[in-house]
């Protein structure tokens, strides 16, 4: 033992912390291997595509809620619709015949959801499914073989992540039009009431009819503040959108209707935050106003977030950098020191 202490102490304190360092990675490694984490989710590669394509995805799912026995049950649609366009002005559906089609959601719980493959289909293709409770979904992702007007077979894929609830509402009282120049994009929302429910109406309507890409998300805001997603719709890019007559159970205490929109145009980004108090919803679309948005950010949430993680990552390597900068020096600090006593000793 005394001659491993002796052994020891022969080293620096940079060379002791070298060591240190790697013990505890191996610790930790050995920590891992012996607690595997059996299930993996892998994200497929795909990119979010808003810009111009001959084949769009679009993918849109309603939080439907409901009393039974006493108890609070949710249940999700999920509606997914291929489409392609002739060109860039014309939207009109060319048809190419689909090889395969696969989708599939990431749950919040990290896990899954497989829908059916589709084949021999073509490209003006919709399907709704209906998932039970505990299939809450938080992303969607799609892959599509088609063959184009050469007789060629091509390959697309689809992102679509679900918008996070907003954490303050300080903004959420803007318009409800998007403008880029003369193109206007028109978010409305309307209420009927039978046997004393709500009923929820909404719509995003286009003056447009060249190719944009439309997210958006909508939370029921109840009493006590709390924010419920109900209805969203992602890679909208064709025509009107419609959600219709989705019942607001009154034990929700249901307050307002909120909305983030995120816009992509002709190069442009819009983002819209949007509340409908439905006290003061009209019954009819007809009767609704129209109110310009403001733009609300220039730097969306992501951009933010890199700017944050750019930082994080350039204080990290400045403190690394510092570190090995002070072992140098004391290293440098200590030969000099032995060789001074050396060359003392000689004298």
């Amino acid at each position: 033992m005394k001659n491993i202490i002796k052994f020891i102490g022969k080293f620096n304190t940079a060379t002791l912390a070298v060591f240190t360092a790697l013990y505890i990675g191996c610790l930790i490694m050995l920590l891992i291997a012996i607690n595997p984490k059996y299930t993996y989710y892998i994200e497929p590669d795909y990119n979010h595509n808003t810009g111009y394509s001959e084949i769009a995805n679009s993918f849109q799912v309603i939080f439907k809620r409901n009393l039974e026995d006493g108890k609070l049950t949710e249940n999700y649609s999920v509606r997914m619709a291929v489409n392609s366009r002739t060109s860039f002005e014309d939207k009109t559906d060319k048809n190419y015949t689909i090889v395969k089609y696969q989708a599939e959601l990431l749950q919040t719980d990290q896990h899954e959801y497989y829908f059916d493959e589709v084949g021999n289909a073509n490209t003006s293709w919709a399907r709704t499914t209906y998932l039970g409770e505990g299939h809450e979904p938080s992303a969607f992702f799609a892959k599509l073989r088609y063959i184009d007007d050469n007789n060629e077979t091509k390959t697309v894929t689809f992102k679509e992540k679900m918008f996070d609830a907003p954490k303050s509402l300080k903004d959420y009282q803007e318009g409800n039009v998007i403008k880029f120049g003369d193109v206007q994009f028109i978010y409305q929302v309307v209420k009927s009431v039978t046997d004393g429910e709500n009923y929820i109406s909404m719509r995003m309507v286009s003056t447009v009819n060249d190719a944009y890409h439309i997210d958006l998300q909508s939370w029921i805001l109840t009493e006590d503040g709390d924010l419920l997603p109900f209805a969203g719709a992602y890679g909208l890019n064709n025509g009107t959108w419609n959600c219709t007559n989705e019942k607001v159970i009154n034990e929700l205490n249901a307050k307002a209707i909120v909305c983030k929109a995120i816009c992509y145009y002709n190069g442009e980004e819009f983002e819209m935050h949007y509340m409908a108090i439905i006290d003061s919803m009209t019954s009819t679309y007809s009767s609704f106003e129209n109110v310009d948005a403001k733009k609300v950010t220039q730097a969306s949430p992501s951009d933010i977030n890199k700017v944050i993680a750019i930082v994080a990552i350039s204080a990290t390597i400045a403190c690394a950098v510092a570190i090995v900068v002070l072992c140098v020096v004391k290293v440098k600090k200590n030969k000099n020191s032995k060789k001074l006593e050396a060359n003392g000793s000689v004298k």
